[in-house]
């Protein structure tokens, strides 16, 4: 549940406390609108679909949602369908999932800040996660196993190492950005200039966008 749950934080599909925050302040990157989740989307702006859309012959493709639930109990594309629409009622009759502004998010009152107890690292992908449920990776569409991890090891990188608060380690500043196609075009080329400037020294991308951002830095 807890990896289900980090599908919906990812998008940003949560309440902020009243007056505190909102969704397009900076701490939340450069997403300038306010996400939320349906059951399904059925072509409604801003909405994330808990199911993926069905084709005519009831079909469909995969989201991240239906892609894990089908590789973690190695279910058929109905027997996937019919479990993910019974958590989604789970999540909305246990009011886990809460209506604002006409769209269904976390509540940010359930959401706690706890130490993970431990820490898995996907043996092909690489991604980390603090929960594994059959070490199967929640990353679509790979086939990789989590395997635990303690921090601190040596081949790990400075900021893993950082993080974990093991060693010894020395900064600078560190500036940040996203750069993804959600971004504004012209917010989206003065952080490419400030990349290329090294104004800004660690950038968050997609791999896709990041062949492009490359292409584009070496170019100029």
């Amino acid at each position: 549940m807890q990896t289900l749950l980090g599908f919906v934080r990812q998008r940003k599909a949560f309440t902020l406390p009243q007056g505190r925050v909102a969704h397009d302040d900076i701490a939340f990157g450069r997403v300038p609108f306010d996400i939320g989740f349906a059951l399904r989307r059925e072509g409604k702006k801003y909405i994330e679909g808990w199911l993926p859309r069905l084709n005519n012959d009831g079909s469909y493709r995969d989201n991240n949602i239906t892609d894990y639930l089908q590789r973690l109990l190695r279910l058929s594309s109905q027997e996937t369908l019919v479990l993910a629409e019974k958590i989604w009622d789970f999540l909305t009759s246990q009011f886990l999932l809460i209506e604002k502004s006409g769209k269904l998010k976390l509540d940010h009152e359930r959401l706690f800040l706890v130490k993970p107890p431990a820490r898995y690292v996907c043996h092909r992908c690489g991604i980390v996660k603090t929960y594994a449920a059959r070490n199967c990776c929640p990353r679509k569409g790979c086939i990789g196993r989590l395997q635990e991890q303690a921090f601190g090891a040596a081949q790990e990188s400075i900021i893993a190492r950082w993080v974990a608060d093991a060693g010894e380690h020395r900064f600078t500043t560190l500036k940040s950005e996203e750069h993804t196609a959600q971004v504004n075009k012209d917010v989206a080329k003065r952080i490419e200039d400030e990349f290329r400037a090294e104004g800004v020294n660690l950038l968050s991308s997609t791999t896709t966008f990041e062949m492009g951002i490359k292409e584009r830095c070496i170019d100029r």
